[in-house]
This record gives structure tokens, C-alpha cells and sequence, in this order.
């Protein structure tokens, strides 16, 4: 069974079809709940941001939870560039992260990024229940 059978990644879909997709940011509510609203209004990702806020990995992960049994792709901004971060919120149930700083060109840039980049192939290749 293919990780896409299991999870689906609705802004995946819809950019292969080259659709608009809709985010919502989430920076203050820390309840679930915000994962059905954004469903309700029409949203197609949540994008939560540990960078700009306070925000618990625990609570980022019951909301990435929420937002996948919702059919919402859940994004996370990592607040630093370290494995530990991007491996967490990817175990915890974001189907993607957007790691701040990061700067394309020149070589150190591209040296810098590798660190991330198998962070999360190595989080990507181990396996993961299936969400309830």
C-alpha cells in the first residue's frame, strides 16, 4: 500500500493540476478545532508557524492530526534549521515544512541546506502508522 493511499495530500493533488490552493495560517489558536474550520472555510492547507509563535510541538501535532482526518494538508514552519525540529513535526503528522533561512545560490547556501534536506528523507523513510 502506497503512502498516498493512506494520507492524502490535497495540495500535492491540486498543484499537479495546476489548481489554485488556499492556506491558512495558524499562529494563535492551539485548539484542534481550527483544523475543521479551515475545512469549512474552504481552506485546502493549514500552515502553522512555530517561528513567529509560541506554539507547543505537542499542540502542533494534535492540530497536524486534526487537519489530516479533516482532509486538510498540514504545513509546518520549523522555527530553526536543525533535524531534531524537522523530524519532529514530520513524525508528528506535516506533510511538509517550510525551514526559514534558507538561501538559494552560492555554494555555502546549498552546503548549509543538505543538513535539512536528509532530515527530512530520513524522517520520510521511516514507516508511520496510519492516522486514526
Amino acid at each position: 500500500m502506497k503512502a498516498s493511499e493512506i494520507v492524502r495530500n490535497v495540495v500535492k493533488e491540486k498543484l499537479d493540476r495546476n489548481e489554485v490552493v488556499a492556506s491558512m495560517t495558524v499562529r494563535l489558536v492551539r485548539g484542534v478545532e481550527i483544523a475543521r474550520l479551515a475545512k469549512t472555510a474552504g481552506f485546502d492547507m493549514i500552515y502553522i508557524d512555530l517561528e513567529h509563535s509560541t506554539m507547543t510541538l505537542e499542540a502542533t501535532g494534535q492540530i497536524c492530526q486534526a487537519a489530516l482526518g479533516a482532509g486538510v494538508t498540514p504545513m509546518v514552519r520549523v522555527p530553526a534549521n536543525t533535524p531534531e525540529y524537522i523530524q519532529r513535526v514530520l513524525d508528528g503528522g506535516a506533510l511538509g515544512i517550510v525551514a526559514p533561512g534558507i538561501r538559494l545560490g552560492g555554494r555555502g547556501a546549498r552546503r548549509g541546506q543538505g543538513r535539512e534536506i536528509r532530515a527530512a528523507r530520513r524522517t520520510r523513510r521511516r514507516r508511520r502508522p496510519a492516522p486514526s
